[in-house]
């Protein structure tokens, strides 16, 4: 997939009538979650500590925890949240 533009994101947002304050928050969060499931996609749910090579929880976890808490959440407020996910997560 593309490298997703986060202006461009919450211009389809604002396009659709959604506050820009609201979509930018929104469109941020998504964007962290994002980053934070290619981490674990690439690297997986538990990956080795930098400096000692154990065995770890993917730090990562938490982040896509914490912003899909935060999506959700977000989600009851944006309007057009089910159509930007289906739009932006093909």
């Amino acid at each position: 997939m593309a490298a997703l533009d986060q202006s461009q994101l919450v211009a389809w947002f604002v396009g659709r009538k959604v506050q820009a304050d609201l979509a930018t928050i929104y469109v941020d969060t998504f964007l962290e979650y994002r980053k934070a499931m290619d981490n674990i996609t690439a690297n997986g749910a538990v990956c080795q500590c930098p400096r000692t090579g154990s065995p770890i929880d993917n730090p990562y976890l938490k982040v896509r925890d914490r912003a899909q808490k935060t999506l959700v959440d977000l989600s009851r407020r944006v309007k057009h949240a089910d159509a930007f996910w289906q739009e932006f997560t093909k």
